[in-house]
């Protein structure tokens, strides 16, 4: 009596090497989902931050500028006399 345990058509996978190929393929579509929503939430993120530097360090530039309007006057107008050397 031949043993028919054995025979198997080729084109069918072992249950195991299947379960193998879904495991591997839910990975991969999980790292997939992850680096999209990854992607679509944090870009924008870091594009607002990035604004908001500029826009701070444009605010330090002017009042920079204005510290140093506000001290230019302090100093004193007019030149001092020239020492005359005899």
């Amino acid at each position: 009596m031949p043993e028919t345990s054995e025979a198997k058509p080729p084109s069918q996978l072992i249950p195991s090497r299947q379960l193998v190929i879904h495991v591997l393929l839910s990975a991969l579509v999980a790292v997939a989902v992850f680096a999209v929503l990854s992607y679509a939430t944090l870009v924008p993120r870091l594009a607002q931050h990035e604004r908001r530097i500029l826009d701070l360090e444009a605010q330090i530039g002017a009042m920079e500028d204005d510290a140093e309007a506000a001290a230019a006057p302090a100093a004193p107008a007019a030149p001092a006399a020239p020492a005359v050397a005899k």
